[in-house]
């Protein structure tokens, strides 16, 4: 496998620790993750985009991949309703962050957050948490 850009580390890295959110992302067809991961199903040999609305696979039929060409050396091929292949969106890591800080401080709300206490739950550096809140908008 060819080493990852510090982009692709860390997008896996975050996504990794929850994939729980990955598979609500699937069930819910929800279009704001595509490009950031794909979904393949063992049982098919297909993979797709978050968003794509074929039948709902059973979760343990189901690995995740950060990249198409991941996917496709594991031997699946793009689904032909998607077209994974076809579009991909380019990824942002900064704004897998901020979604992130969102989620923690609505569902953590009744908790002194800190931008230190916050920087360490996301895994980055205090300023630059800050510098990326302040462009946020």
């Amino acid at each position: 496998m060819l080493p990852l850009t510090f982009s692709q580390y860390f997008q896996e890295v975050i996504w990794m620790k929850k994939p729980e959110k990955l598979w609500q992302a699937v069930v819910q067809c929800d279009q704001t993750y595509d490009g950031s991961f794909y979904y393949a199903v063992k049982t098919t040999g297909i993979f797709c985009c978050p968003s794509c609305k074929s039948k709902t696979p059973k979760k343990e039929n189901v690995t995740f991949f950060f990249r198409i060409k991941d996917a496709i050396r594991s031997n699946y091929r793009p689904c032909k309703r998607c077209r994974p292949d076809l579009h991909q969106r380019t990824y942002h890591p900064h704004e897998e962050v901020i979604r992130e800080v969102k989620g923690l401080l609505e569902s953590e709300y009744d908790q002194a957050w800190t931008l230190q206490k916050l920087s360490e739950s996301v895994g980055i550096s205090p300023g630059y948490l800050q510098r990326l809140l302040q462009n946020a908008q």
